[in-house]
């Protein structure tokens, strides 16, 4: 599960609104696309997301939020502890899987 936060916008900047969710709560994201936008007094950015999952929205567009604030998630489709292993630490039942995949996957 990735935390998603208020990002730094400036050393002066303690607060930002969260302007509009451009992804829908439940929606499948990848890496990279634009979640929401945020503004200071000064401009308005879009955040992209740091992981690929299913978005979860914890708060509402519109209110105003102080730097480092947790406003949603991705939920990955993998636990941590499978996602974010090397292959070869893979149980062998799922490196048998994942193989058997990849060759059908070529045939096809």
């Amino acid at each position: 599960m990735t935390d998603l936060k208020i990002p730094t916008a400036g050393d002066a900047v303690s607060e930002l609104q969260l302007v509009e969710w451009i992804a829908e709560n439940g929606a499948h994201i990848n890496e990279g696309d634009v979640l929401y936008s945020i503004e200071s007094d000064k401009s308005v950015l879009d955040v992209e997301s740091p992981a690929s999952g299913k978005l979860v929205i914890l708060e509402r567009a519109g209110e105003i939020f102080p730097i480092g604030h947790l406003v949603g998630r991705i939920e990955s489709r993998w636990p941590h502890s499978v996602a974010g292993m090397h292959r070869d630490t893979l149980p062998a039942v799922v490196q048998g899987a994942i193989c058997n995949l990849f060759a059908w996957v070529e045939v096809a």
